[in-house]
């Protein structure tokens, strides 16, 4: 929560007012600073270019990649798979990089730090082995990259709806007020951030930045009259279950007031899957929502802002769902 709240300070520092910004980038760069400082100990914004370059290279190139009906092996020297190949061979070197030095300072008798990969390099399993080193690897990419886009496209759509409803945002505001008194969120505050919560949780509901979720079944499953078969990939779409009437009255309506007690107590078990559900939910859950509370808050009690598209942002399906062509915001200091 620390790294949260001075990084969002430093970020808001770069605004000026009366200047129109692209929010999105600004909540990309913000995250990524986040997730890194948190999982690898390292700050992006003294980062070498080259690894938030290839993180960028590897979001754009993915979402093709996963959808080709008909796909080409890797040593075929497209222009494609030449940009896949440098940017995964980056982010690789890069990974052992910080291995390396986490294991030096091991070996040094360092005590270790606090970051989630001294946590992993220390851990053992049931029979006393280490971690891989490809599991490491593995780990620290997949939480990256989970960790970033996905609370940054949740934190744009979330400041384009209040942007689009001062009453909501007014209400916010009032309710940071009364908790804090006006100086910056900590995280004792945040429980007592009821309808900011609940702001956050309709946008989710609107633009779930996770908008399909994918499982598939372990043995053969009847269902609504037909045989899924056993390995087959199921596509449940976020999108689609968040605006079934039936569950969500008005669902195109923006509305925080809805999430209350008896509405949630009342909702379908996986009616609302904004970090997917059941025993593969979203590890990060709860590191994503403290994170976009401390965001929110800070961008909220300290500017103004007027969305200064031409029109309403189309939804990008990508890795995740976020504003096409980002999120330009007229800005004002309060």
């Amino acid at each position: 929560a620390n790294v949260m709240a001075a990084f969002v300070a430093e970020q808001l520092r770069e605004w000026q007012d009366g200047e129109t910004r692209d929010l999105h980038r600004d909540m990309m760069k913000l995250t990524a600073r986040i997730v890194a400082r948190t999982l690898l100990g390292i700050d992006f914004a003294d980062a070498d270019d080259r690894i938030v370059n290839a993180m960028e290279s590897v979001l754009r190139e993915l979402p093709p990649r996963t959808t080709r009906r008909h796909p080409l092996p890797d040593w075929i020297p497209t222009a494609a798979h030449r940009r896949w190949n440098a940017a995964i061979d980056t982010l690789d070197r890069a990974v052992h990089g910080f291995i390396d030095e986490h294991l030096a300072r091991s070996a040094r008798g360092e005590a270790a730090g606090d970051t989630l990969l001294d946590i992993l390099i220390a851990s053992r399993d049931e029979d006393g082995r280490p971690m891989t080193r490809k599991q490491l690897r593995d780990d620290i990419l997949t939480l990256f990259f989970a960790g970033h886009e996905t609370t940054a496209a949740g934190l744009s759509w979330t400041l384009y709806l209040l942007s689009r409803h001062p009453d909501a945002l007014a209400r916010m505001r009032t309710e940071l007020a009364t908790v804090t008194g006006g100086r910056p969120v900590t995280l004792d505050d945040l429980p007592k951030l009821g309808f900011a919560a609940r702001v956050l949780k309709e946008s989710h509901r609107l633009y779930p930045p996770v908008y399909l979720i994918g499982r598939t079944p372990t043995a053969d499953v009847e269902l609504g009259g037909g045989v899924i078969p056993k390995g087959a990939v199921l596509q449940l779409s976020a999108w689609v279950l968040h605006r079934d009437p039936v569950n969500f009255p008005d669902p195109e309506r923006f509305d925080p007031e809805r999430w209350t007690p008896a509405f949630e107590k009342a909702l379908p078990r996986f009616a609302y899957l904004p970090f997917g559900g059941g025993p593969r939910t979203c590890i990060g859950e709860r590191f994503a929502q403290m994170e976009s509370l401390l965001v929110l808050s800070a961008i909220v009690r300290d500017w103004d802002f007027e969305f200064a598209g031409a029109s309403a942002p189309r939804p990008q399906v990508s890795l995740t769902l976020k504003p096409a062509g980002g999120l330009p915001m007229r800005l004002r200091r309060r």
